[in-house]
């Protein structure tokens, strides 16, 4: 399916299409490391509570960080919209260039396939396949990308802050979550 995708999200003489490629996934990638960073500002906020300050750093230190994590939390939906904008046009120009490939492909087919066929169902199945299109592209770009690229970003936290035992366990349980959620 990645294959059959490639060539519409990175078709060859069409720079403009992988522009948009390219700034998606790096505004992607920039919402995930700012949902990554947010449980941070929270640390800092606490250990900021309990260090013995002045009375004035108790106040200002929380609350600044505290308008970090805000401002973390709107640059992260921001990112992620400004992402679906930037990729809509290269989902709709991938979409439409399949439907173009497929009605010509329907053009090439002899007569006695049009006319055992009802036109009307031809019609139903490229829009159900247009939808599929855009429904698989959206599955794998927005939403399985995403989660392995944050996976990977809070494994490489945590083996730089504890070491790849935790790693290890945090993998595995995702591996038998996923496991238990395809069987069953």
């Amino acid at each position: 399916i990645i294959k059959t995708f490639g060539k519409y999200l990175w078709p060859s003489g069409r720079n403009d299409v992988k522009f948009r490629v390219v700034g998606a996934f790096s505004l992607l990638v920039a919402s995930k490391i700012l949902t990554v960073q947010v449980p941070y500002f929270f640390k800092e906020a606490v250990d900021a509570l309990t260090q013995n300050n002045q009375v004035s750093d108790i106040v200002v230190v929380p609350v600044a960080l505290l308008l970090a994590y805000g401002a973390a939390r709107t640059l992260s939906a921001a990112f992620q919209e400004l992402r679906n904008t930037v990729f809509a046009k290269v989902a709709l120009q991938a979409v439409r260039t399949a439907s173009g490939n497929t009605f010509y492909h329907l053009h090439q087919l002899d007569l006695s396939f049009h006319l055992s066929r009802q036109t009307g169902s031809l019609n139903r199945i490229i829009d159900r396949g247009t939808r599929g299109i855009n429904f698989v592209m959206s599955a794998i770009l927005f939403h399985t990308g995403p989660t392995l690229i944050e996976i990977a970003l809070v494994c490489g936290i945590m083996q730089y802050q504890f070491g790849l035992q935790y790693v290890a366990v945090t993998l595995g349980t995702l591996a038998a979550y996923s496991v238990f959620t395809f069987k069953v």
